[in-house]
C-alpha cells in the first residue's frame, strides 16, 4: 500500500514533467522563426532535454518498483509453500 501512494506520487510528477516538456517544445515549435533567427536551438534543445531526462528517470524508476511488485506477488505463493 505504501509502494502504491509512492508510485502513485511518482505518475502525478511525471505527468507535470510531460506537461512542462510538451509546453516547452509547442514553445519551441511556434517560435522556430526567433529561434532560427538568435541561434537559440542548442539552449532550447538542452533545457527539452534536460526536462525529458528527468521524465525517463521518473519512469524507470515507477517501473522498477512496479516491477518488483510483480515479482514479490508472483513468487509469494511458492515462497509461503515452502515454509
Amino acid at each position: 500500500m505504501i509502494v502504491s501512494i509512492k508510485v502513485k506520487k511518482w505518475q502525478s510528477l511525471q505527468m507535470k514533467l510531460k506537461d512542462e516538456r510538451q509546453k516547452m517544445t509547442n514553445e519551441v515549435m511556434n517560435g522556430v522563426k526567433v529561434i532560427k533567427l538568435y541561434a537559440w536551438e542548442k539552449p532550447m534543445l538542452k533545457v527539452i532535454s534536460e526536462i525529458r531526462s528527468k521524465e525517463v528517470a521518473l519512469i524507470r524508476k515507477a517501473s522498477m518498483t512496479r516491477t518488483f511488485i510483480d515479482v514479490i506477488n508472483s513468487a509469494s505463493p511458492f515462497l509461503v509453500s515452502k515454509i
